[in-house]
């Protein structure tokens, strides 16, 4: 059984509407475009990965947004930013629009990573990258769960990817250079005295004016130079802030949504695990700036696993938590080792304990037949 299926049985979701495939319209894809039932991409042989979802690359590989010969173009479109909004529309009207389209993206993250490689080869601006990721954002809405390979892939890829806009460096306030100032100051007077020193003779306040003059030319340059500067760096880093925020928003949503498969236990703890390191690693890259925002992605991660543990407990092996047991004493995990943000909470590591205690309790008494299992 797929692993939609899978899920969706184990936390006995039952579905609101069904489609029917006679009633699905054929619509201008100006307006929007549906593809099959729900109830086909929930069958056991085909799962919203076996849809036809074309990949995000094609659409701007069709009007050749990446070929550095723009410049020679003569059309309206002569440019990679209007080729990429084009580009990009399309791919709006005929893939994101689609039913399908939140269930695709909820096991296949491929769409987010290709948006972010497109943007580096193109060198998008922080605020196109905001726009694609809210996109991302409000799609997975959509989605009832998200498959744990998903976040997996992703946050490598927005660490990556956004590191360069974040660039602390980079993201220092223009400085006026005095020492310019001072050094030009100098050769003006220099300069005014030496070549025309007998005009300085004969005509002292003439010549004393039309010197301040150039001077306070020149002064008044630099500090338009200098304002011009500081605006467009404060526009820069309000859209920095703004995709900050989306990226913690971004994961907050997705991480909450998290399921990991039941089937195949071994592999959920490090999952876990390496989701708790690739939010660290959003931190290391300067993606995150403030260990609050840290702290309350880890806190989500802690409570989504818990609840995972509470509706499927009882069917995972007692190996699944004697593996748990041995890292939380050994303490190897390091996010559950960090001392909290806020003194005199409950701690992640005793909310996990405790779950993990509840949950291999039910799994015992399942084993021994004295309660029936979830499955």
């Amino acid at each position: 059984m797929k692993m939609k299926n899978t899920l969706l049985l184990c936390l006995s979701i039952s579905l609101t509407y069904a489609c029917n495939a006679d009633n699905i319209l054929t619509e201008d894809l100006n307006q929007f475009e549906v593809t099959a039932p729900l109830e086909t991409l929930l069958d056991d042989n085909n799962t919203p990965l076996d849809t036809s979802i074309r990949c995000l690359r094609d659409f701007f590989a069709t009007h050749d947004v990446g070929n550095m010969g723009l410049k020679n173009r003569t059309t309206p479109l002569a440019t990679k930013t209007a080729r990429f909004n084009e580009s990009f529309l399309k791919y709006i009207k005929q893939s994101y629009n689609q039913r399908s389209y939140a269930n695709y993206l909820s096991q296949d993250a491929s769409h987010v990573i290709e948006f972010f490689g497109i943007g580096k080869e193109l060198s998008l601006t922080p605020e196109y990258l905001y726009v694609g990721t809210r996109l991302f954002y409000n799609k997975f809405k959509e989605a009832e769960i998200i498959n744990d390979t998903v976040p997996l892939e992703l946050l490598p890829a927005f660490a990556i990817n956004l590191e360069p806009h974040f660039d602390t460096h980079q993201a220092e306030a223009p400085k006026e250079d005095l020492e310019f100032i001072k050094k030009h100051t100098e050769e003006v007077i220099l300069y005014k005295f030496t070549e025309h020193f007998t005009r300085f003779q004969s005509s002292p306040e003439t010549f004393i004016e039309e010197l301040s003059h150039d001077l306070a030319s020149f002064y008044k340059q630099q500090e338009e130079s200098q304002a011009q500067a500081l605006a467009k760096n404060n526009s820069k880093q309000e859209s920095l802030m703004r995709l900050r925020n989306m990226t913690v928003r971004f994961f907050e949503l997705t991480i909450n949504k998290t399921m990991w498969n039941p089937i195949t236990p071994e592999t959920i703890w490090p999952s876990v695990v390496a989701l708790a390191e690739g939010l660290k690693g959003l931190a290391q890259h300067h993606i995150l700036d403030h260990m609050d925002d840290l702290d309350d992605l880890l806190w989500t991660l802690t409570h989504r696993f818990c609840y995972f543990v509470e509706l499927t407990g009882a069917d995972l092996p007692i190996a699944f938590y004697e593996k748990i047991e041995e890292d939380l004493v050994n303490k190897t995990v390091f996010f559950l080792e960090t001392k909290e943000q806020d003194d005199g909470i409950t701690t992640k590591k005793q909310f996990i304990i405790e779950a993990l205690l509840k949950g291999k309790t039910r799994a015992l008494a399942t084993q021994q037949g004295l309660v029936v299992g979830q499955r």
